[in-house]
Order: C-alpha cells, then sequence, then structure tokens
C-alpha cells in the first residue's frame, strides 16, 4: 500500500501480507480496514490506524478463500464478509462482530453446475427486504442466492 503525497508522488510502500483483497470499516471505528486471502490459505483482517498503516486484527482458515465482497448481510449494520471458493461450488458468509472479529462462518452452494468453481462475489440487497443478497459467477454463469434469513 503507497500513500499519495498530493503532487502525484507516492510515499514508499506498506507491505501487507495477502494477495486479494476488500474493503470497509469492519470494527466500526470509522477508518477503513482491509480484508485479505493469503497465500497460505487464510482469511486475515488489517484494521486501519487511521494514517495509512494496518495492524493485523484476526485470521480465520479459509481454504474457500479466493475472492472477497464485504457487505451487510443480515441488517445488523456491521459489515460481513463472503468469499468464494475455487474448490467446490460454494461461496462462505463470514458474520462479522463489529469489532473486526468474522467468527460465525456459514458455507452456501453458488453454482448449480457439478464443478461450479466460483471466481466471483458480491453483496447486494437484491429484493428490496433490508437483507445482503449474495452474486456469485462461476465458469459459465452469473447466480443470485437470496438472503431467507439465514445469515442472521
Amino acid at each position: 500500500m503507497q500513500l499519495g503525497n498530493g503532487d502525484g508522488t507516492f510515499s514508499l510502500p506498506n507491505t501487507y501480507y495477502g494477495y486479494r483483497f476488500a474493503l470497509g470499516d469492519l470494527n466500526g471505528d470509522g477508518k477503513l480496514d482491509i480484508v485479505t486471502v493469503t497465500f497460505d490459505e487464510h482469511v486475515t483482517v488489517y484494521l486501519g490506524n487511521g494514517d495509512g498503516t494496518l495492524k493485523q486484527g484476526y485470521s480465520y482458515p479459509a481454504p474457500y478463500g479466493w475472492k472477497l465482497a464485504v457487505g451487510d448481510l443480515n441488517g445488523d449494520g456491521l459489515l460481513d464478509v463472503a468469499a468464494t471458493n475455487l474448490h467446490w461450488p460454494t461461496v462462505a458468509l463470514l458474520k462479522g462482530a463489529g469489532d473486526g472479529r468474522l467468527p460465525t462462518k456459514r458455507m452456501v452452494r453458488s453454482s448449480q453446475l457439478p464443478d461450479g468453481k466460483t471466481f466471483a462475489v458480491g453483496i447486494g440487497d437484491f429484493n428490496g427486504d433490508g437483507l445482503g443478497d449474495v452474486v456469485a459467477a462461476d465458469s459459465g454463469y452469473v447466480n443470485v442466492i437470496l438472503n431467507t434469513g439465514q445469515c442472521k
């Protein structure tokens, strides 16, 4: 991560471990946090300090991790995380605790294809019921998974 100097140049980089990421305020302190998938198959939350640096918050084993999305899945005002899976046709839903932790995990089917590895994921309220739904792309389709309350 490199901060802009305001003159078209950038500062020296701050380096954090991971290769896919999503952004959001996962601990509710008004500072941007990063959730990332790491090379050793973990989902790791880095909490923003508000000065362009991060501190490692929490890390969870995640053999499913590939792409991430951040959004409110259950309407509680706290950010949750959805992580795709390149091994199975599923998406992991990690419920945010509001302090940067993602303690609750639920797997949902994200593809009707038997080998439907999920390549992309997003969160949004597609039916206007106040609950975040999941959209997931596999090798041939975009699948909308409506939240029926299972993420509460």
